[in-house]
């Protein structure tokens, strides 16, 4: 069994909240990014999310109702090669060079990205 069906299985018993200790720091099992792999990997059932809060020392992980908005079945952005005018958005970052954590090789296609996400999602 996979380590992150083991994590989905081990919830339903526990009565779909259980605690583990935070070992991350120690080099033990980071239980966060367990969550995270079991999500991103469909492994958690349908309709149902993971949530992780830390609570002291340890981790509390919670099955819970709801999407996580990550599910996948969204229309696709498509990314122009070329761009004439960008969006408002993107020429304000492309002045605002020490917001860049690009390099400046990448940023021409770091900027059509934005752009096409702004267009996808901004008015």
């Amino acid at each position: 069994m996979l380590k992150t069906d083991q994590l989905v299985a081990e919830l339903v018993p526990a009565g779909r909240t259980l605690t583990l200790p935070d070992e991350t720091g120690a080099g033990g099992v980071n239980w966060r990014q367990r969550a995270y792999a079991a999500q991103r990997h469909s492994k958690v059932p349908a309709g149902k999310r993971l949530r992780v809060a830390r609570h002291d020392d340890s981790l509390v992980t919670t099955l819970e109702e709801g999407a996580t908005g990550s599910e996948l079945g969204a229309e696709p952005v498509v990314v122009p090669t070329r761009v004439r005018r960008y969006h408002p958005v993107v020429r304000d970052y492309r002045e605002r060079t020490w917001l860049h954590e690009v390099s400046r090789k990448g940023l021409p296609r770091a900027a059509r990205i934005v752009h096409a996400l702004a267009l996808a999602v901004l008015p």
